[in-house]
């Protein structure tokens, strides 16, 4: 996302999906919230690290890091 006015970047495709994904669905699970980037972050290699330690992508959600 760049202002065109300033000439600057501003945000780039992953940030600004990931914030509006969030703002409209707080309580997404992880998993959807990944899969969600991916195909909204136009030229994204979206890749979840360490999922086997850390514990299910289905039921956690990023309202639990938000509160």
């Amino acid at each position: 996302m760049k202002d065109i006015e300033m000439g600057i970047w501003l945000s780039n495709g992953f940030t600004r999906a990931f914030q509006e994904t969030v703002d409209e669905q707080p309580d997404i699970t992880l998993r959807d919230l990944y899969y969600t980037l991916a195909r909204n972050t136009v030229g994204s290699h979206a890749t979840v690290y360490n999922a086997a330690c850390y514990g299910n992508m289905f039921h956690s959600s990023m309202a639990e890091y938000l509160k």
